[in-house]
């Protein structure tokens, strides 16, 4: 998972509260995307209160304090496709973040 250093310290709690669902602000998430045609995508914790989201499986792949910092690590993620795999796609970046054996640590930044 990619952390902005601000949340590293208390990555376990953000995870729990997540998986429960709880409101979280200021949070973003970085998801795998849910069409499957995006890259991933960007949401405010809040947004994931709505029954949309809840009723989809999203796969969080990184948090940010803010949304200039979840930005920062979108592109740090496409920036890592890229190097590792010399190119970037939806399938490469699914593939590695559905692929526990390739993600060995956390990416902080």
């Amino acid at each position: 998972m990619y952390l902005d250093a601000d949340l590293a310290p208390k990555k376990k709690r953000y995870q729990k509260l997540l998986e429960k669902k709880k409101l979280i602000r200021p949070l973003y998430c970085i998801t795998l995307p849910v069409n499957g045609q995006n890259i991933m995508e960007i949401y405010s914790s809040a947004e994931l209160w709505f029954r949309w989201y809840q009723e989809r499986e999203l796969t969080v792949i990184g948090l940010a304090s803010s949304k200039e910092k979840a930005e920062m690590l979108a592109a740090q993620i496409c920036l890592d496709m890229i190097c590792r795999e010399d190119d970037i796609s939806p399938e490469i970046v699914h593939c590695y973040f559905e692929n526990p054996d390739m993600m060995d640590h956390d990416h902080i930044l």
